[in-house]
C-alpha cells in the first residue's frame, strides 16, 4: 500500500509538538498493555496517527482553531479538569503502545514510514512532558508572579534606542513565552548545530560531489521536521549521491 496523497493529518503533526498541553500527570500509564503486532502495519500506523490528531483537536479546540482545523464544534469550552486530563493521558499511552508495537522496518518504502516517525515523535513527547505538572505548582506560578513582572518591566524601560524598547504587550509575550516553554529558545541552536553536523558528514562522504545548494534543498524541502527525520533524509540523500 502506497499513499497517492498526503493524509490530512500530515500537516497538523508538524505543529502539534508546539501545542502539547502541560496539565497532565507524571509517568507512563501502567494500565496500558502492549498490543500484539499489527496485522497491517501501514493501516495501523495511519489509523493511530489519524486518531491522535482528531483526538487532540477534539479535546483542545482552542489549539485546533489556531491551527486552522475547521471541522469542529467551537461552541464549547476546553475541559481542563484533572479527570479529563487523566483520560487524555490514557489515550496517549494507548496510541504510544500501539506505535511501539509496529516494526518500523515493515513500513520501509511507504509514505506511512514518514507518518510513523512524526506520530511517534509527537506522541512520545506528550508523555515526556508529564514532569510539568502544573497542578502541583505553587499558587503564584512564574507567569503571574514577580518572576514574570520584573523582567517585563525591565524590557519596557526607556534605555537604548526606540527599536530596543518593547511595549508592554510585546514584553509580556516574550517573557511568558520563555517561561512557559523554557527549551524553546534553545531549539534554534540545537537545530543549527545538527544541520552543521549533517553538512560536515555529507561533505566528508561526498567529497567533490557535495553540492551545498542541493543540501540546502534537502534540508528545507519538507518544511518543519524533527531532527531525527532530517538526519534520515540527509543520510538517504548522501547514499543516493555517493
Amino acid at each position: 500500500m502506497t499513499l497517492t496523497h498526503r493524509p490530512r493529518f500530515f500537516t497538523p503533526l508538524l505543529v502539534i509538538g508546539a501545542l502539547t498541553p502541560l496539565l497532565v500527570s507524571c509517568g507512563q500509564g501502567a494500565d496500558v498493555k502492549t498490543p500484539p503486532p499489527a496485522d497491517d502495519p501501514i493501516a495501523s500506523t495511519l489509523e493511530i496517527a489519524e486518531a491522535y490528531v482528531d483526538g487532540y483537536y477534539q479535546d483542545f479546540t482552542d489549539q485546533a482553531y489556531d491551527s486552522g482545523y475547521t471541522d469542529l464544534d467551537y461552541s464549547r469550552l476546553v475541559d481542563h479538569s484533572l479527570d479529563a486530563l487523566a483520560t487524555w493521558q490514557h489515550r496517549v499511552d494507548t496510541w504510544l503502545a500501539g506505535l511501539r508495537a509496529i516494526d518500523p522496518a515493515a513500513l520501509d518504502g511507504s509514505d506511512a514510514a514518514i507518518v510513523y516517525d512524526y506520530a511517534l515523535d509527537r506522541i512520545a513527547a506528550q508523555a515526556g512532558l508529564r514532569a510539568c505538572r502544573i497542578e502541583l505548582w505553587n499558587v503564584s506560578p512564574a507567569w503571574t508572579g514577580w518572576q514574570s513582572a520584573l523582567p517585563s518591566t525591565f524590557a519596557q524601560q526607556p534605555v537604548g534606542s526606540d527599536a530596543t524598547v518593547l511595549s508592554e504587550a510585546e514584553a509580556n509575550y516574550e517573557i511568558n513565552r520563555y517561561l512557559a516553554v523554557p527549551g524553546q529558545a534553545l531549539s534554534y541552536m540545537t537545530g543549527n548545530l545538527e544541520i552543521q553536523r549533517l553538512r560536515r558528514m555529507a561533505e566528508e562522504r561526498l567529497g567533490e560531489r557535495f553540492d551545498v545548494k542541493a543540501f540546502h534543498d534537502r534540508v528545507i524541502e519538507d518544511g518543519t521536521v524533527t531532527l531525527g527525520i532530517l538526519q534520515k533524509k540527509i543520510e538517504r540523500w548522501v547514499e543516493e549521491n555517493g
